[in-house]
């Protein structure tokens, strides 16, 4: 029986300069970091909790955005250092398995926490049936995105959403999924956003979410190489 996968333990960005990152992430909107370190591969790795998972910010002279997600699982007999799937077992998706841990509460930021990473392919329903089938992940919606009528399908680890998102009729070709997005919950967003923009960083006024009450900004620049927004809810009335 495959692992099921019970939380989003870390988000990976892979970027050209860590520090020009951080100024985004710790300096901007909060973030401590908490440790600071050289991988195996001889990258500096940082890791930034954000509500119940972390950001991992790894310095590889290139801005990529995400570079994997890593879950952890109900498997007890992981190693505590975690393994790493086959990508072509998974659609062309880097992943990692964990067994599971209580996580530790983040430090307080701007951020409360990672609302959602954006999971994007030309078939989202298949891609979303393959978490669910091979990593035991719910599926707890499925919708069209109103203007633009894509196919949005959604999973929820404690307090962090996986969105796949997709056309509205599946694409031909290969088979292929990208982690793609990245969103961030704040508590206040139009004082975030004139913090963001007092710190350079061009970014939109906010305005309606999908998501009823809330509203979005997206920020452009200065994020690792990852699409981003900041998402607050209960702003609107509804």
């Amino acid at each position: 029986m495959p692992p099921r996968v019970t939380r989003v333990r870390h988000v990976a960005l892979a970027c050209r300069d860590a520090d020009e990152t951080l100024r985004f992430y710790r300096d901007t909107l909060g973030l401590t970091v908490v440790a600071d370190e050289i991988d195996g591969a001889g990258r500096r790795t940082l890791t930034l909790p954000v509500g119940l998972s972390a950001l991992l910010v790894i310095e590889t002279g290139e801005e990529k955005g995400i570079d994997h997600l890593a879950f952890d699982c109900d498997d007890a007999t992981l190693p505590r250092a975690g393994t790493t799937l086959d990508p072509n077992a998974h659609l062309g998706l880097p992943m990692r398995l964990f067994p599971a841990i209580t996580p530790p509460p983040a430090p307080p930021g701007h951020a409360l926490n990672i609302d959602h990473v954006v999971i994007a392919s030309g078939d989202s329903a298949t891609v979303a049936a393959h978490f669910r089938d091979e990593l035991g992940l719910e599926i707890k919606r499925t919708m069209a995105r109103p203007g633009t009528n894509s196919h949005l399908e959604f999973g929820k680890l404690f307090d962090l959403t996986l969105e796949f998102a997709g056309p509205p009729e599946p694409r031909p070709g290969p088979m292929k999924g990208a982690f793609w997005g990245l969103v961030f919950t704040v508590d206040d967003i139009d004082a975030v956003v004139e913090t963001v923009r007092a710190a350079g960083y061009p970014v939109d006024d906010p305005k309606p979410a999908v998501q009823p009450g809330a509203k979005i900004a997206g920020v452009k620049a200065g994020t690792g190489g990852v699409p981003f927004a900041l998402i607050q809810y209960g702003a609107l009335s509804v």
